[in-house]
């Protein structure tokens, strides 16, 4: 039986054990399964190529066993590697000499998986990796030298401020004669894979890279598949024209040297903060970036600054540039929002963003329970998720429910549809930012054009530029008190923002701009 599903080019399979098979469920045991093959004549490596009818969940550690026909099998010939195979893969195995006889041991677990057929063929020379990758993952990928190629390497695809904005510079520099390769350093909630399939923009995810297609192994390569294939992708992508990346984020900047040795022009977008690097541990992230970036564009001075004060060796051209904004007025129909609990006739106080401690949503949820004690009316919502931080969730619910104003202060999901986002935000009447650290936040200049009054923490980075000339409220760092008696005094006063101020700054911030000024980094 075991015959009707595996295949041998040019050899045989000459043993099974430790495999039951039941149709086409496989289940090892004895943690020890294994398959034997024999070749007809000497080969330089195998290409195993298998096709599941149910994904695998979990990693299997491979082991490929060589030996000569005057050999045992050993652990001193042997190449281990773990492999996520996706439903259909192809894997290639180089030995460091001919051998005719192979032992491949799928996984050193026991478990049971669904396999529709396994093709085992002979490899007779030396192959080129870059090649293989190209021919099996990346078929569509020809060269042309009319078209600039672009990398765009995200450090997620989460619906937030970072992830937007790249993903609207993929879809802006799509339409300048550039092709537009994403990787995603993290598959974590990718939230804006769809928009980017919708675009017709491709997305590579980097920490699943051994759950692609094509994976390749010899002796000095078997260990991460990380470390193993990215290079080859960044060879591959090089050859077919991806000359010039753009890192946005600081933690993209844990590939840069990949691109340097390649020779890739790279800009990395730099939204971090001094605070913010030193608590989430950025530091040898930005370290390679200052010292790799070919160009580095910071949205705010205070952002170039605490850079600076962190990276004393920076090596490459650092540039301030806001990013503009990329939410438009238009709206494509009334939206409801009673599903929510909240009523858009009276007044509302919105925050948004990842509901994290950097991002102030514990600052927030006070903050709206002592307004909520001196007005009757008044509701808040925060829409954003907790990015998988239980613990936070439950504590921030407990106390909204403790304070009695449940029905009042609402903490909803990220509004992952733009125009009900922009519904919500013409109606309501005042935005919070309570964030203790945060670049130049995209929510703040979308708030502004809606022409709604924003209060903020004069020192938590780019929003004390926004703030300027009466734009908006800039008051004393974290301090409940005067985001109750500002908001306040707006509800019962109204406020004494300068619209001109703000139109003529909002106009100025223009996202065809800041496209057409990375387009000349790139081609400079």
């Amino acid at each position: 039986m075991m015959n009707n599903q595996v295949y041998v080019e040019d050899g045989n399979l000459i043993l099974s054990e430790n495999i039951l098979l039941s149709e086409k469920e496989w289940s090892f045991i004895n943690e020890d399964p294994q398959l034997i093959f024999h070749f007809d004549k000497e080969i330089i490596g195998v290409r195993i190529q298998l096709e599941f009818t149910k994904l695998i969940e979990k990693p299997f550690y491979v082991k490929v066993y060589y030996r000569s026909t005057e050999e045992n099998f050993s652990e001193n010939n042997v190449i281990c590697f773990n492999r996520f195979f996706p439903l259909k893969s192809t894997t290639d195995v180089i030995f460091p000499k001919n051998v005719q006889d192979v032992r491949l041991d799928l996984n050193e677990e026991n478990s049971q998986v669904f396999i529709d057929h396994l093709l085992i063929q002979p490899i007779y020379k030396k192959i080129n990796p870059i090649e293989e990758l190209h021919s099996i993952a990346f078929p569509y990928l020809q060269k042309d030298d009319q078209r600039k190629r672009v990398l765009i390497i995200s450090h997620d695809l989460t619906n937030t401020g970072a992830p937007i904005l790249a993903l609207n510079i993929a879809d802006k520099l799509k339409n300048k004669i550039v092709d537009i390769l994403v990787l995603a350093c993290s598959n974590k909630k990718p939230e804006l894979y769809n928009r980017y399939i919708d675009k017709n923009i491709p997305v590579l995810f980097l920490d699943d890279f051994y759950k692609n297609e094509y994976c390749y192994f010899d002796l000095e390569s078997s260990k991460l598949e990380f470390d193993v294939m990215f290079p080859l992708l960044i060879k591959m992508l090089k050859k077919y024209g991806f000359t010039v990346a753009i890192l946005n984020t600081i933690v993209s900047g844990q590939i840069i040297k990949f691109l340097k040795n390649e020779k890739i022009k790279s800009i990395s977008l730099i939204h971090e903060m001094k605070n913010t690097i030193q608590t989430y541990g950025f530091e040898d992230y930005g370290k390679l970036v200052a010292e790799n970036a070919d160009f580095i564009v910071f949205p705010d001075e205070i952002v170039l600054k605490d850079f600076k004060d962190l990276f004393s060796n920076i090596n490459g051209n650092t540039f301030v540039r806001p990013q503009g904004i990329y939410l438009d007025k238009d709206i494509d129909r009334i939206y409801s929002f009673e599903e929510y609990g909240l009523d858009l006739t009276k007044p509302i106080v919105l925050g948004s963003g990842t509901a994290e401690l950097r991002k102030g949503i514990d600052l927030f949820v006070s903050a709206a329970i002592g307004l909520c004690e001196i007005d009757d009316d008044v509701q808040f919502v925060w829409t954003g998720s907790f990015g998988g931080n239980i613990e936070l969730k439950s504590w921030m619910e407990y106390q909204i429910e403790k304070s009695g104003f449940s029905k009042r202060i609402l903490l909803l999901p990220f509004l992952s549809n733009p125009n009900e986002y922009k519904y919500l935000l013409k109606n309501i009447t005042t935005f919070w930012l309570t964030s203790r650290e945060d670049p130049f936040p995209s929510v703040v200049l979308e708030a502004m054009k809606f022409h709604k009054p924003v209060i903020g923490f004069r020192n938590s980075g780019g929003f004390i530029s926004m703030a300027r000339n009466n734009r908006a409220y800039a008051i004393e760092d974290f301090s409940i008190n005067s985001l109750i008696n500002e908001t306040k005094c707006i509800l019962d006063k109204g406020s004494f923002i300068d619209w001109n101020s703000v139109d003529s700054f909002i106009e100025g911030l223009s996202l065809d701009e800041y496209i057409t000024f990375l387009n000349e980094l790139i081609i400079e």
